[in-house]
């Protein structure tokens, strides 16, 4: 028997709100029906009427690392002059065990869930530890384990990162919303021999491959040293994009115009972190990833303090206005040249001339639903349609942050959404209660006991790393 969900306002693909029913029966989606049909054909189906509350897809997080949830705070000042990754973050990272990854990356999932986010696209160490973490919250989950031999805290556990992918790529785990995909950490740490493993897992098992990709001029300089090319053109010379069905490549701040051509056509999907860019170095310009596919992540809550990427649109939909700022003409007017002011308003309007998807909020809420949610060949989310797991968002239109709701969508891509979050459904299955959705989460024994135990391990691994952070507190 399957479960009914009725709204007035239902987000179609076409981008507006209708009145539907959503047919929801071992956690997917199987069906859309006016309402009247779907009463008919199962009269004695549950059924949860939403009434005018607005019913969308939850939001994926196409590339984040909840673990790293652990650090929310931590990069501050002088932290992050240089290579944060490498100065901190390895240092943080360097024997971590599997309890300590699987605690940690639960509090990355309790606030991911608390925003809205139904499914994360995750790349770490341990990673059947992360995907149960996420199983445990409540999330689904594109689970990468981080593969790694040239360089970095697990540079020695290469073979047991492919092993753990294999692992993760079962019928048991999809049950659970968890599928697979090959994690390589970046060009500058993974070697060609590595490469060649992960491209003949990629093929044989049909697995998506997940990379950071021109992350740091470090990077840049490396493979450069190297190979003699960009960490595109390296990543191309694998041939790791032939071999896989699909690639997503995360950051790209470093990668010229030559190196978007050569991925243009192929089977590359872009991905932006926008907040983290800000804090670790400066976001990649998107408006010339013309004809690329791309996706917004949230990277992790130590770059970016926040795991809501639905909010990351905001800082996409203001690029235009950023980009322009910090342009020459804009310079020229700062340093006394009036005439400047004015070509960097009209640079302002050429970006966006140029780039209008980054103003249309349907197309925003795309880089966090169905852009990510058809990666991978064997999960289908970010998107209410029959096949798609059963992850659902659904908001308060009577609330005071979307009043006077004239534009319902663009009140939930740019407004203060995650205030007016009544309710997430994840695999068929309602998470916490709806109308107290956050104070139920947070006052639940299970995030209790969550919380209590991520703070010990944080605690003891601050201590016997000598690494002196803010204290922390009770919550």
């Amino acid at each position: 028997m399957p479960t009914i969900v009725l709204s007035n306002r239902v987000l179609t693909a076409a981008g507006v709100f209708a009145p539907a029913a959503l047919v929801i029966e071992g956690g997917v989606i199987t069906d859309i029906l006016p309402q009247d049909v779907a009463r008919s054909a199962w009269p004695q189906a549950p059924v949860d009427d939403l009434g005018d509350h607005w019913l969308t897809p939850a939001m994926v997080d196409g590339h984040t690392h909840v673990a790293l949830h652990a650090l929310r705070g931590v990069l501050s000042g002088d932290s992050t002059r240089g290579n944060v990754v490498e100065d901190l973050f390895y240092r943080f990272e360097s024997g971590l065990d599997a309890a300590e990854v699987r605690a940690f990356a639960r509090m990355g999932a309790w606030e991911a869930l608390l925003h809205g986010t139904g499914c994360v696209f995750d790349h770490y160490f341990h990673a059947p530890a992360v995907a149960e973490a996420l199983v445990e919250v409540g999330l689904t989950g594109v689970v990468a384990p981080t593969l790694q031999d040239l360089g970095g805290p697990f540079a020695h556990a290469s073979d047991e990162g492919l092993a753990d992918v294999e692992r993760l790529d079962s019928p048991s785990w999809a049950e659970r919303g968890i599928v697979a995909a090959l994690g390589p950490h970046a060009m500058d740490t993974v070697s060609r021999e590595l490469w060649r493993q992960i491209a003949d897992v990629a093929q044989r098992r049909e697995l998506p491959v997940h990379v950071h990709v021109a992350q740091s001029l470090e990077e840049v300089q490396r493979v450069s040293g190297r190979h003699g090319h960009s960490p595109v053109q390296e990543l191309l010379a694998t041939g790791v994009l032939d071999a896989a069905p699909r690639a997503l490549l995360v950051h790209m701040i470093y990668a010229d115009g030559a190196d978007l051509a050569a991925l243009r056509g192929g089977r590359a999907l872009l991905g932006h972190c926008p907040h983290s860019a800000f804090v670790l170095g400066h976001p990649a310009r998107v408006d010339r990833w013309r004809d690329l596919p791309w996706l917004v992540g949230s990277d992790c809550a130590a770059s970016n303090d926040a795991m809501d990427v639905r909010g990351e649109l905001r800082v996409v939909h203001g690029l235009a206005a950023w980009a322009s700022a910090g342009s020459a003409a804009y310079t020229r007017f700062a340093g006394g040249d009036s005439l400047g002011g004015g070509e960097a308003w009209r640079e302002r309007g050429r970006i966006r001339a140029a780039a209008p998807e980054l103003l249309e909020p349907a197309s925003l809420l795309g880089r966090v639903t169905t852009t990510p949610g058809t990666f991978h060949p064997r999960q289908l989310t970010g998107t209410l349609a029959p096949g798609a797991l059963a992850n659902l968002a659904v908001w308060d239109a009577e609330h005071p942050v979307f009043w006077p709701a004239l534009d319902p969508l663009r009140a939930i891509v740019l407004g203060n959404a995650s205030a007016a979050l009544l309710h997430v459904m994840t695999r068929g299955e309602w998470r916490g209660e709806r109308g107290r959705f956050a104070q139920s989460l947070r006052r639940s024994e299970l995030y209790r006991a969550h919380r209590e135990e991520a703070s010990q391990r944080l605690h003891q691994r601050l201590q016997r790393l000598g690494l002196q952070l803010a204290p922390l507190g009770q919550g």
